[in-house]
């Protein structure tokens, strides 16, 4: 048990109440004497290597002085390529801030004023380790643009000619404010004039005492998507800790927006995160727990530093993440898995992200050697990446590794090959021939309580699979915009994933453009039970088994389930085969079976299988049934109303193949195996498909049965 707690099980030991009560009470302690400046790095010069990596290693200074390179403006022209300088600042952000609905600003808009924002305090934070006083200079001309029209409008939304839409400032750009100004003072405040310290006060006490009592209410909800106000809370609490008590910052007008900290610290850190769980899954996708997590590190970091609590040690989520990162986005893995952005490669997310993730909470064994042994190896500065330097990905965040700690280099021997792990909080189970060989088969099933809301797609019991670094059944779709038509008729639906649909692509609720809490699925059963470890193993076969339930997802008529039963099992059986048993009751429907994959199958008559093959690598697939089914012929593309956003980058092809009922059927099985590596000529199938009824079927592997029988699967 002692090594099951090591790697994070499920209901470990999470932190009271009371220790956070405690330190939470102490906050009257927290001046200027007892905490100096910069707090971020605990009052010191130097605090865990962060200040010497940014000035003396290569990957440091390319980082740093990217950052700089993207906001310099002025004197810096010469060097820099000005896409935040304060001169676009002054004649876009303001236009667009002022002209835009707050409700419709596209996430390409919200992502370019965000940015205007964070590069006050990478101006800071250049200034506190280069000395140059022309970056002061740099945070004072960015206040003096962003910050007194944020006081003269009191930090609010205002109406448009009477009517109820609104711009101006929402909390999506109060937050920023609050955490970047705070961020900025922290590391600036020895060289600020006492005018600058003024405006950041002034518009830190505006932002909180508009947003705070709407968002404290707003986060006790049930629905998750007000519950997203705990980002807001995150970075007004994170933000107000590193001035608090400052003597700006205890006048008059100023204190009483302070008064709501303790409420807000409270709500934000006890219940971190809304889209995580105990076990550190998250379920917006492997793509989003990298974009909504770490971001939130250096907060993280300023409530252990600050506040003296650690969510590293305290927070069991924050604790396991690294389990999720690693299974759900091993070594060279060529996507992620289920959400929005799924399909897009994350080599240089890895290189900022995981890295910043794993340099504070890689505790284990496993999750230590991961980090060691590869994500050192994936530099920011790497030839690898250069394409990130371009004005299409050069920017975003680059703060967030600066602030990461120096990372030990110590070599890491692999612990024992742990292959799977499942992570019942989001209802993601990650399976693997292999962590350390990047020709891995990897497959990932999905059956989640948190429905399709917000970067989670209804994709409820579906499945991918890579395998040698190349992806054979896919999520398919491209990252769109909410609202976007590509988002709303195709990528977020059922029918973009390996997923059972219905009557012409019916699927899972879907809601609004947001999603919906109620396309829930549930993982019913995963080997014994055990959350990581070994396969299971029948004679010489080693398999993992999982099952799932997406009956609610499919959404209800008049208070009753419109299908009774919607099982997945989907069992692995190493190194590369797959078996997919799916058991579906209703009222009369024609069922569907959807696979996408990225390259055409082709229909291998004499074995029946579709065979794709990538670079030479094949992958071989049969679908049977208990009831007449037909194969129709695999469609190129998406529909048409449902074309990628343009500006979107398309990495592959996409290939749509359908089984479908030919008939209505109150009942309806089907029965799916996939061989990787199959030969590209054998004179038969090394396995057998035999369908009996809708409850009862069998597939004879070498080695191996896997059997249904009475609607139970098992292995024998």
């Amino acid at each position: 048990m002692t090594l099951l707690l090591t790697l994070g099980c499920i209901g470990s030991v999470q932190a009271t109440d009371a220790e956070l009560d405690t330190a939470i009470s102490k906050l009257s302690e927290v001046n200027s004497t007892t905490k100096p400046h910069p707090r971020f790095l605990n009052g010191s010069t130097e605090f865990k290597g962060i200040v010497n990596k940014a000035i003396n290693t290569d990957e440091g200074k390319y980082a740093l002085n990217n950052v700089i390179r993207v906001f310099s403006g002025g004197p810096k022209s010469a060097t820099g390529d000005g896409r935040y300088s304060v001169e676009k600042l002054k004649t876009v952000y303001v236009t667009q801030l002022d002209s835009f609905k707050a409700g419709n600003i596209d996430s390409t808009t919200w992502n370019e004023i965000s940015r205007q924002v964070e590069a006050t305090a990478e101006a800071a934070y250049a200034y506190y380790v280069k000395g140059d006083p022309t970056y002061l200079a740099e945070v004072s001309k960015r206040l003096d643009v962003l910050a007194q029209p944020i006081i003269d409008r009191g930090c609010r939304e205002y109406p448009v000619n009477g009517t109820a839409i609104s711009i101006g400032d929402t909390n999506y750009y109060r937050r920023e404010y609050v955490w970047y100004f705070g961020l900025a003072y922290d590391f600036a405040q020895q060289g600020l004039t006492d005018v600058y310290k003024k405006k950041i006060a002034e518009v830190i006490a505006k932002c909180v005492a508009v947003a705070a009592p709407s968002t404290l209410a707003n986060v006790n909800t049930p629905n998750t998507y007000q519950n997203m106000e705990s980002n807001t809370l995150a970075k007004f609490a994170a933000g107000m800790l590193l001035v608090h008590n400052d003597a700006e910052f205890v006048k008059d007008d100023i204190k009483p927006a302070f008064d709501y900290l303790p409420a807000m610290t409270k709500a934000y850190v006890g219940r971190l995160h809304m889209f995580g769980g105990n076990d550190g899954g998250y379920a917006n996708s492997s793509a989003y727990s990298l974009f909504d997590t770490a971001p939130y590190l250096p907060m993280w970091d300023v409530f252990d530093r600050v506040l003296g609590y650690s969510p590293y040690e305290k927070r069991d989520f924050v604790k396991y993440l690294p389990n999720f990162e690693l299974f759900t986005l091993p070594p060279e893995s060529p996507e992620g898995a289920f959400g929005d952005g799924a399909e897009v490669d994350r080599t240089e997310e890895r290189a900022r992200f995981l890295r910043a993730i794993f340099s504070r909470s890689a505790s284990s064994q496993v999750s230590r050697w991961f980090k060691n042994t590869y994500l050192n190896n994936i530099r920011l500065n790497s030839p690898a990446n250069a394409q990130y330097g371009s004005p299409k990905y050069g920017d975003i965040q680059r703060l967030d590794f600066l602030l990461s700690p120096s990372e030990d280099s110590t070599v890491v021997a692999e612990p024992t090959p742990y292959l799977r792990y499942w992570f019942p909080s989001v209802g993601i189970g990650a399976m693997h021939s292999s962590l350390s060989d990047p020709s891995r088969t990897s497959v990932f099933f999905k059956s989640g309580p948190f429905g399709s809301e917000n970067h989670a797609h209804a994709d409820q019991n579906s499945f991918v699979i890579y395998h040698k670094g190349k992806v054979f059944a896919s999520d398919s779709g491209v990252n769109a915009d909410y609202g976007h038509a590509h988002r709303v008729n195709y990528s977020k639906t059922t029918k973009a994933h390996n997923a059972i649909t219905y009557d012409q692509g019916t699927g899972q609720e879907l809601g609004d453009a947001y999603g919906s809490d109620k396309a829930k699925g549930k993982l019913l059963s995963a080997n014994d039970g055990v959350s990581w470890g070994q396969p299971l193993t029948k004679g010489t076969v080693q398999y993992d088994l999982v099952t799932g339930d997406a009956s609610e997802a499919y959404g209800k008529t008049n208070g009753v389930l419109n299908l009774k039963k919607a099982l997945r099992t989907l069992v692995f059986i190493r190194p590369s085969t797959v078996v997919v048993y799916d058991q579906l009751e209703s009222a009369a429907k024609k069922w569907e079976y959807n696979l996408h994959t990225v390259v055409e199958p082709k229909l291998n008559s004499t074995s029946n299988e579709d065979v794709v093959t990538i670079d030479g690598v094949r992958m071989c697939v049969q679908v049977k049934s208990a009831g007449p089914i037909a194969r129709e012929t695999p469609t190129l593309g998406y529909p048409a109303n449902a074309a990628p956003q343009d500006g979107k980058p398309i990495r592959h092809d996409h290939w749509w193949s359908r089984y479908v009922y030919q008939t209505a059927n109150t009942k309806g099985m089907f029965v799916s195996v996939y061989r990787l590596d199959c030969p590209a000529i054998e004179a038969s199938t090394p396995y057998t498909i035999s369908v009996t009824d809708s409850a009862n079927a069998m597939v004879t592997l070498p080695g191996a049965k896997v059997v249904l029988s009475n609607g139970v699967v098992t292995v024998q």
